[in-house]
């Protein structure tokens, strides 16, 4: 029996939510803002060059940092996903 779009499926007396659907959205949208970090860490430095003004070089420096850890996050969940399917090909 499946209810709500067939997202909420009962499992013994417990519900079970599939979200596998997201999966998707969820790794484009990690992408995006790891992009969106590498562009404004660029950014950061150009003005850097430009004026020289130190506090620049603490924002590209949290900007890369920040790039760096949505970059690993999206690296894990990727290959946590592969190693998922790799042990469900063997017990099926």
């Amino acid at each position: 029996m499946t209810y709500a779009l067939g997202l909420v499926q009962p499992v013994g007396t417990a519900l079970q939510v599939d979200v596998g659907i997201y999966e998707g959205v969820e790794q484009a949208i990690k992408i995006s803002i790891a992009a969106l970090s590498l562009l404004l860490l660029a950014l950061s430095l150009s003005a850097y060059r430009r004026t020289h003004l130190r506090r620049l070089l603490y924002a590209a420096a949290a900007f890369g940092l920040f790039a760096v850890q949505m970059v690993v996050e999206t690296l894990e969940d990727a290959l946590e996903t592969g190693i998922r399917r790799a042990d469900l090909e063997g017990v099926f």
